[in-house]
């Protein structure tokens, strides 16, 4: 793990960890990351708050976005705190695993495919075709695809901060992606 500062926060960041966090009794590391940035950190975090748990999106493919983006950019932070959620909101194990393993996950439910897909063109070809786009809004609804987009722009942040100041990575954590080489 690189040098980060997580002992101490001032008062303005500790007023922002109580609005955003409330009374959970650990503070998650990318709060840590934008923690030492608190101007930064007043934008962002209220952002992954509405990701992670109102946005325009069920709790599913909320989880299941963040599990792409982790994947896309091979944080394995953001994998293994999301994995089990995901799970548990209802997208298929044996889905993850083969997304873990880089291979096609093989979604059944037309709206964790079409999340996929439309997540997929968003990372790597940096463009939606009028039909995936077509297809995306008619199965998510106009603001489900635009919430979709501001979430995968807050998970892929998320990632690289957790990988620019490797957490999760150098911990003893099981690197998840089998095809891929851990950092």
């Amino acid at each position: 793990m690189r040098e980060l500062s997580v002992t101490e926060l001032d008062a303005r960041a500790l007023a922002l960890r109580q609005r955003v966090l409330g009374e959970i009794d650990h503070t998650p590391p990318p709060f840590w990351i934008w923690a030492q940035s608190i101007g930064l950190a007043e934008h962002v975090e209220p952002l992954g708050g509405y990701c992670r748990g109102t946005a325009n999106l069920p709790k599913r493919l909320r989880e299941l976005s963040v599990l792409i983006v982790g994947r896309h950019n091979r944080s394995p932070f953001a994998w293994w705190a999301h994995f089990d959620s995901a799970i548990e909101a209802g997208v298929p194990k044996a889905c993850l695993e083969r997304l873990a393993a880089g291979q096609d996950p093989q979604f059944e439910a037309l709206d964790e495919d079409v999340a996929y897909r439309f997540t997929k063109a968003v990372l790597e070809d940096h463009h939606v075709s009028d039909q995936l786009y077509a297809e995306t809004r008619e199965v998510l609804g106009i603001e489900g695809l635009v919430d979709l987009l501001g979430c995968l722009g807050s998970f892929s942040m998320s990632a690289w901060g957790l990988n620019t100041f490797e957490l999760g990575i150098d911990d003893g954590t099981p690197w998840p992606f089998p095809d891929t080489d851990p950092f």
